[in-house]
């Protein structure tokens, strides 16, 4: 369940319990609440119900549509207990056997009792029906507010992908078609009373349903125009001029041409030297970070991502995107800009970057439309320019990058929603992106490849701490070396932290220098704190439980998790699956989840009811001395001020 309110489909009427979503993903909500509708194939029931609008569905054509020509023998009794659960989801207060208000028994079949003020359908074809009396009345200012209000119900394509058979998408490919005319109409009408700025956005979110639709293409070209947007409207024209061609291998239509002869005759504002659009120069971005120069190692990440990247060349029909997941601290940045870095000449059209602070320690993350301004702009257009909404902006921004081979550093993303709009639409581009989260929806949605990045060999880490000592590589001795490395657990932030406080202290012996590191940390705590902050509290419990109750290097089931929590096995996996998705557990095979040692000591050290303040890294007693003398040691060596300190 997610608390999120829904917006309302008619403030000028008594809302009821409840209100559903249709015209794009489905969506139910209850009493101001989101609420899950069920697994798959009952979220597909009930979207088909809701898409007939209140027309009943015989049950042989529930079946056909669910399962098509592989319906098992079971299928109406799996029907007859999705509708009982549906019931209960829609009346959490209804009898056992009873039918309810809304999904109702009509013959052998069912239908959905369709309120205007519940279904977003029934809302969408009564605003439609208000303009045309409007319009029959001779009233075109309310029959555009009509059409306007009837638009801005849509978040998508209808059924949001869930059909499950060609029959099911049919029916959802109507109402698409239904929502594409009537933004073709509101769209003249639009230019006919010179308000173009009303519906622009509108189009663009409907442009994003019917990329092939030439009418409404062709209406969004003439309403930029008018409102201005020459550059946008030339864009757009060429965007879909070299759709048709690839997609169809046709001319575009006489509509489309004359909307762009009309643009040609306009007047062109002045744009930037470096804007898109006639007789300007294309921006050609370059915002990559440097390059590290003390990478090294990575090399099976990198010759798989290289091997990926070759094999696909540029005969992909859609844009390449590699996803790097893994813990914090693990190096996903760093290896996303050195490829970013290998990559730049085959992408001439520019390099864009954007930090989405995803798990950013003093900020909150980006929006989408904040990326997508910041994305756009990079790209060269004025702020001015850039359309209000997130389906305008990313219309704007994907048809900027049409036929353009730019390459994309997206770092730190939080979740798909954050991401899904910064994607290009076509092949040409190559994004980069990096997460402590696994995006699985990524490889269906995007064709995206994911890489998880684990934590280097013994080699490779202890490679990487030289080059962070610098000149002291060279008198280091083996054992400090290894100690220092086995202390960070491979962890290439840990090994950067060491690595540059222990080549600051000159003047005393590496092996001092690494004792002193041993007992006073690395500094690497901030990077877990980011993902500890994104827990529930249930979560953030188990964690600090598990930091003070499980032994090191011992794993952990949610079984266990659940008898260590008094809590139930379900609670449990969800608590433990939260831990995974922000980096702070791996799971080494299916249900036995592990950590860092550098975690768990961070767990160990945060508060709890009878421990107030942080530990930090633990002293053994009959060590302290040492520390304390190891640290006169650097001080008087090395001159340094702030030394080592306990963290």
């Amino acid at each position: 369940m997610v608390t999120r309110e829904h917006p309302g489909l008619d403030a000028d009427r008594a809302p009821e319990s409840f209100h559903l979503q249709i015209l794009g993903p489905l969506r139910v909500w209850r009493d101001g609440i989101e609420v899950d509708a069920g697994s798959r194939l009952q979220r597909c029931l009930l979207a088909l119900l809701l898409a007939r609008g209140g027309n009943p569905v015989s049950m042989s054509e529930i079946v056909d549509l669910l399962w098509g020509e592989d319906a098992p023998l079971s299928a109406v009794n799996t029907v007859h207990k999705y509708v009982g659960a549906l019931r209960r989801i829609l009346e959490p207060d209804l009898g056992a056997r009873a039918c309810g208000r809304w999904l109702v028994r009509h013959g052998p079949g069912y239908r959905f009792n369709a309120n205007p003020d519940v279904l977003d359908l029934t809302a969408f074809r009564r605003a439609a029906t208000a303009a045309r009396h409007s319009l029959a009345q001779g009233d075109d200012a309310r029959a555009l507010k009509s059409r306007v209000k009837a638009l801005r119900l849509w978040h998508g394509p209808a059924g949001g992908g869930l059909a499950e058979t060609p029959d099911a998408q049919t029916i959802f490919d109507t109402l698409n078609r239904e929502y594409l005319d009537l933004a073709v109409s509101s769209a003249q009408l639009a230019r006919r009373r010179k308000r173009p700025r009303l519906v622009l956005d509108l189009l663009w979110q409907a442009a994003a349903v019917g990329p092939l639709h030439e009418p409404l293409h062709a209406e969004l070209i003439a309403n930029l125009n008018l409102a201005g947007h020459n550059a946008e409207a030339l864009a757009a024209y060429r965007a879909i001029r070299d759709r048709l061609a690839s997609e169809l291998g046709i001319d575009p239509s006489p509509a489309l041409q004359l909307a762009y002869h009309e643009i040609a005759a306009a007047p062109v504002p002045p744009l930037r030297e470096d804007a898109p659009g006639d007789g300007a120069r294309r921006k050609r971005p370059a915002q990559l970070p440097a390059d590290l120069p003390s990478f090294v190692g990575r090399t099976e990440i990198l010759s798989q991502v290289r091997d990926l990247l070759t094999q696909r060349g540029a005969g992909g029909r859609t844009a390449a995107i590699v996803a790097f997941d893994g813990m914090p601290g693990v190096g996903k940045t760093v290896l996303a800009l050195r490829l970013a870095h290998e990559f730049t000449s085959a992408y001439p059209d520019g390099q864009l970057h954007l930090d989405l602070r995803g798990f950013a320690e003093a900020d909150r993350p980006a929006t989408a439309e904040e990326a997508l301004r910041d994305l756009i702009s990079g790209l060269g257009v004025e702020q001015w320019h850039i359309p209000d909404g997130r389906q305008a902006m990313a219309g704007l921004y994907r048809t900027l990058l049409r036929n353009r081979r730019v390459l994309i550093v997206l770092d730190n993303a939080r979740s798909i929603d954050q991401i899904v709009d910064l994607l290009p639409g076509s092949a040409g581009c190559l994004v980069f992106l990096t997460s402590r989260r696994r995006m699985p929806a990524l490889r269906t949605a995007a064709g995206a490849c994911l890489v998880s990045v684990g934590l280097p060999g013994h080699d490779e880490a202890r490679a990487q701490l030289a080059r962070h000592f610098g000149a002291r590589s060279a008198e280091a001795d083996t054992h400090a070396m290894d100690t220092l490395v086995d202390y960070c657990g491979h962890l290439p932030l840990a090994l950067a932290q060491a690595g540059v406080r222990a080549a600051a202290y000159t003047g005393v012996t590496l092996s001092d220098t690494v004792e002193a590191l041993h007992h006073a940390g690395v500094g690497v705590d901030q990077a877990f704190a980011s993902s500890y902050r994104e827990l529930s509290a249930s979560a953030a419990r188990l964690f600090r439980t598990l930091g003070t109750t499980l032994d090191p290097g011992s794993t952990i089931t949610a079984e266990e998790a659940a008898a260590r929590m008094t809590t139930s096995l379900p609670a449990a996996r969800r608590w433990l699956d939260e831990l995974y998705q922000v980096g702070l557990l791996q799971e080494i095979r299916p249900g036995r989840y592990d950590w860092h040692r550098l975690i768990r000591a961070y767990a160990a050290g945060l508060p709890t009811p009878d421990r107030r303040r942080p530990r930090a890294s633990v002293c053994r007693p009959s060590t302290a001395n040492a520390v304390v003398e190891v640290h006169s040691k650097i001080s008087a060596g090395a001159g340094v001020q702030r030394g080592c300190s306990r963290r």
